[in-house]
């Protein structure tokens, strides 16, 4: 087993699992949702894109723009949670924690590529 590809899954699955306790809590309290957390989930979602830019396959390509998504959404929320002034009000943060749903969504499809490619990588002859 290669070192490149171990990382690569503990980087996906640490930015997936990042992600769900982001996600996870009550929408309308800020407080359930760390800026620690949201910095700790884009770094480690940032690092498995930088990894999985190696698109040899369609499965690869899939997970690039499943890896794409996240960043994107994740860094939408973020930025925009950074750029608002003073407390985080209800009805921003269920705006923000929406979007890290859907980052999850395409985090899970990433983690499905994943584990489908290592499934094929299993089955193929050495």
């Amino acid at each position: 087993m290669r070192l490149k590809t171990i990382v690569f899954a503990w980087l996906v699955v640490l930015a997936a699992s990042l992600n769900l306790a982001l996600f996870v809590g009550d929408i309308h309290r800020p407080m359930h949702h760390q800026a620690a957390m949201w910095l700790a989930t884009l770094v480690a979602s940032g690092f498995a894109l930088v990894v999985s830019l190696r698109h040899r396959t369609g499965l690869d390509a899939v997970a690039l723009a499943a890896r794409l998504v996240v960043v994107v959404q994740l860094l939408t929320a973020a930025l925009a949670w950074g750029a608002s002034s003073g407390p985080v009000g209800a009805g921003f943060m269920a705006g923000a924690v929406a979007l890290t749903g859907g980052a999850l969504l395409a985090n899970i499809v990433s983690v499905t590529c994943l584990i489908v490619d290592c499934s094929v990588t299993l089955r193929s002859p050495v």
